[in-house]
């Protein structure tokens, strides 16, 4: 018999009682992420000759950065059950289940 406190449901059939032995959880969460970095550089050089000995230059510089960040978290969660029953079949089973704890 295991120990009283461990039991977490009983289930009353035809005057026997069915209790788990086990239950059994695992539990996985894998997270994936991905960055994605895009970076934009345009440079505009605009030269004016005003005179012969005049020069103006006019240097424009555009820098444009992206990023892109994508997280994907995938939860599984598997429970087994191991449940003790009596070795002969009754046709008139389960009346009353209830849940302790």
């Amino acid at each position: 018999m295991p120990e009283v406190e461990k039991i977490r449901k009983l289930i009353l059939c035809s005057g026997k009682v069915y209790f788990d032995l086990l239950t059994l959880t695992l539990t996985l969460t894998p997270t994936l992420t991905l960055t994605l970095t895009l970076t934009l550089t345009l440079t505009l050089t605009l030269t004016l000759t005003l005179t012969p000995t005049l020069t103006l230059t006019l240097t424009l510089t555009l820098t444009l950065t992206l990023t892109l960040t994508l997280t994907l978290t995938l939860t599984l969660t598997l429970t087994l059950t191991l449940t003790l029953t009596p070795t002969r079949s009754t046709s008139t089973c389960c009346s009353s289940v209830r849940s302790l704890g």
